[in-house]
């Protein structure tokens, strides 16, 4: 069975193509230090993470987040338990 051209798992561009939007968001990611963030835009993504956890918090006994949840556990395969480091 051939694999569709466009799920390919190509993990480089083409040749001749400058770096990916992901490799640019990366580096600067990468390179940003939280004395250069001003203090709003700080405290903003902080309120806004709290609201995102808050929100996955809130959720986690809806059906669909339960199906979510074994879903990805499932993906994760034997050995993981389930658990994450991180959120995300």
């Amino acid at each position: 069975m051939s694999e569709h051209p466009t799920m390919s798992a190509q993990t480089s561009p083409p040749a001749g193509a400058g770096p990916t939007i992901a490799t640019r968001l990366a580096a600067f990611a990468h390179g940003l230090r939280l004395e250069q963030v001003p203090p709003a835009v700080s405290l903003r993504a902080r309120h806004l993470m709290l609201d995102a956890i808050g929100c996955a918090m809130a959720a986690r006994g809806e059906p669909f987040a339960v199906r979510l949840a074994a879903a990805t556990s499932e993906l994760a395969g034997d050995g993981h338990g389930g658990r994450a480091g991180v959120v995300g």
